[in-house]
């Protein structure tokens, strides 16, 4: 008992069962990161992140200013700069978005930020009657 990890407090992200990479909140890293497993961010990114196929959470404390692609992108940091998820881009309530993010489902969570452009799709179709 005591003192709750804080992998459970509320609003955090924990990491899935599934392996990939961390970049600690300790951590800066300038520059380009790409790879083909799924990236965990709980330190500093500049510069573009890459991981078509792959799945980005950004922690509480992560705060990237970068381009960031991926097949899904979690967010609940901060991230300022073109956001491209191939399938679907998430802002949790503590997530902080400044930029443009592009995807097929956008989702904001109630308290989340966001300040910028969101692109869902290039073809409209009319609701079904």
């Amino acid at each position: 008992m005591g003192k709750k990890d804080s992998a459970e407090t509320p609003g955090m992200l924990r990491a899935p069962d599934r392996p990939g990479s961390i970049i600690g909140t300790e951590t800066v890293v300038k520059g380009e990161v790409s790879g083909a497993e799924d990236l965990f961010v709980s330190g500093r990114v500049e510069g573009r992140l890459s991981l078509a196929g792959r799945h980005i959470t950004v922690k509480r404390k992560g705060r990237l200013r970068a381009e960031v692609v991926a097949k899904s992108i979690r967010i609940g940091g901060f991230v300022e700069g073109i956001i491209e998820g191939e399938d679907k881009i998430h802002l949790t309530e503590t997530g902080r978005v400044r930029g443009r993010v592009t995807a097929p489902k956008v989702v904001l969570d109630e308290g989340c930020r966001f300040k910028g452009g969101i692109n869902m799709g290039d073809k409209m179709r009319p609701p079904s009657e």
